[in-house]
């Protein structure tokens, strides 16, 4: 339920999102207001840090290292060359050049998402409470309304 502009606006982009078949990555939206009034996803379990781990066996901070390698390479930053999950470049090297897998998937609908949108405010993406665990027992985004344009109009362009 939207309790304000903002979560009407972020309701509008997950709707916009999450009804998209290619981005494997965001919770399904079943059901929308068309003003943007409420949404109702696929439930979710909450995600912890360590779920990641144990699921993927690699720390969380593997995706975050993807995303802001992703941010800065591709997106061209406002932010600059600044990765603070750096150190985890190898294991995400790694993960690219090994065979398929369910993380290497899940890197993928998310580096998709962030070239198509050329998303240059990450939004939550690094934070656990973003994400979710689907019903198939994989990480999903949750909350991913916080878009470039939501960001500017809503949050100073964070």
């Amino acid at each position: 339920l939207a309790k304000n502009q903002k979560g009407i606006a972020q309701n509008q982009v997950e709707y916009r999102l999450g009804t998209e078949p290619y981005y494997t990555c965001f919770a399904e939206v079943y059901e929308y207001d068309e003003q943007g009034l409420w949404i109702e996803m696929e439930f979710c379990k909450k995600a912890k840090k360590s779920d990641f781990k144990s699921i993927y066996g690699v720390p969380f901070e593997v995706l975050c290292c993807m995303i802001y390698d992703m941010k800065n390479n591709y997106v061209h930053s406002r932010y600059g060359k600044t990765n603070p999950y750096g150190k985890y470049r190898e294991i995400v090297q790694q993960i690219w050049d090994g065979e398929e897998n369910d993380l290497q998937l899940l890197f993928t609908s998310v580096q998709e998402y962030m070239g198509s949108e050329m998303l240059e405010s990450i939004g939550d993406l690094c934070r656990p409470s973003s994400w979710g665990i689907n019903s198939e027992g994989y990480f999903t985004l949750i909350d991913y309304g916080l878009d470039d344009d939501v960001a500017k109009k809503y949050y100073g362009g964070r």
